[in-house]
């Protein structure tokens, strides 16, 4: 027969298991990975499901949920969205290149940026192709790069629907 354990007790126990539990995800850290990628390839479909269908259900706490997270982390997350961006940002400006560029029927687009990564998922989100675009010219400054910018437009190029005022300096 067990013996009933103390409130006190069972605190040290739930302790314990926590302390123990840690230690040992820490100690498979690899094989636990391992596993949960098996598990999750072999249930991909049933999973996605589940995940579909409690969000569907619960869609406006989650929303709620999300607001306030985002209200209450308002600080944070800007500062992090700054850093973040700031890190993919070029010391340079470049002059690229779109050359499967097709979404208005012109085969070839320039462009100007000093943050390649942001520039072509913006692209990508206009449904341009960004397929093997590549750099014309590193430029130190931002008008000396809209100026060459401006001079492949001459040739043909697609692009240059900005409004700024130095690429005519």
């Amino acid at each position: 027969m067990k013996k009933k354990l103390t409130e006190e007790e069972k605190e040290i126990k739930r302790a314990y298991d926590k302390a123990y539990s840690a230690a040992y995800r820490k100690a498979n850290k690899e094989a636990i990975a391992i596993k949960m990628k098996a598990h999750y390839q072999a249930n991909k479909e049933s999973i996605l499901i589940k995940q579909k269908t409690y969000d569907e259900a619960n869609r406006e706490a989650i929303l709620i949920k999300n607001k306030a997270y985002d209200e209450a982390n308002k600080e944070s997350i800007s500062i992090y969205k700054k850093a973040r961006y700031e890190s993919r940002r070029l010391p340079h400006h470049i002059v690229y290149c779109l050359p499967k560029y097709n979404k208005h029927g012109y085969v070839k687009y320039a462009g100007v940026t000093d943050v390649p990564c942001n520039r072509m998922n913006h692209h990508k989100h206009s449904g341009n192709n960004t397929d093997e675009w590549f750099v014309l010219h590193e430029c130190e400054t931002r008008e000396e790069a809209l100026k060459i910018e401006a001079e492949y437009h001459k040739k043909g190029y697609a692009g240059g629907q900005h409004n700024n005022k130095s690429i005519n300096k």
